[in-house]
């Protein structure tokens, strides 16, 4: 008998996990992995990156999420030293749609920005740095999988948009790096969100 109510009671929390989770006023945290459209300014390497969310509960249907990301790296052979980071700064806008049970689906769009800085240091030449700052739109499809009213695991496509902004260059008396150009990319992401 008390095996039974264990069971039960086990059922209807894991069954309640979207509606305690996405009740308005909530908000969370999570962390996310996938691949940035952050590209290295000289050698075009892309990188898996981190980004921590902020999902906040505006309503029953909307779910505003603030996302910020970061990555470095450096690297160097015995002729260079290159050194290598982006920060991303983002925000989404989601319909939640699709509760069932322990799932919900959202879609909306997303907007932000991209900086990006490197410096290179070659034997025999002056240090040279490149600094740029992209700006994003674009859209995103996800769904996550609730376990409690706290914890979720989820996945997400997007489609964005970027422009790329003008490379400053130092020193400026090398060859111009001004660009003017823009890109379209595909981005998957999985998300683990702790809701409050």
């Amino acid at each position: 008998m008390r095996a039974r109510i264990g069971i039960a009671a086990i059922a209807a929390l894991i069954t309640t996990g979207v509606a305690e989770a996405q009740k308005p006023g909530k908000f969370g945290v999570g962390v996310s992995i996938g691949q940035p459209l952050a590209i290295d300014l000289s050698a075009g390497e892309l990188r898996p990156q981190v980004s921590f969310s902020f999902p906040m509960i505006l309503t029953a249907a909307f779910r505003l999420e603030p996302e910020l990301g970061y990555f470095s790296f450096d690297d160097s052979n015995e002729f260079e030293e290159t050194e290598f980071s982006s920060i991303t700064f983002g925000v989404g806008g989601y319909y939640l749609m699709n509760r069932r049970d322990n799932f919900l689906m959202y879609v909306g769009p997303r907007l932000g920005v991209h900086r990006f800085s490197e410096s290179i240091k070659s034997i025999g030449d002056p240090e040279e740095s490149f600094t740029r700052t992209d700006i994003f739109f674009g859209v995103g499809l996800g769904g996550e999988h609730f376990f409690s009213p706290h914890l979720s695991l989820g996945a997400e496509a997007r489609l964005t948009y970027t422009s790329r902004g003008e490379t400053d260059r130092e020193p400026s008396d090398g060859p111009s790096t001004k660009e003017d150009g823009s890109s379209k990319a595909t981005e998957g992401r999985l998300f683990v969100r702790f809701y409050f």
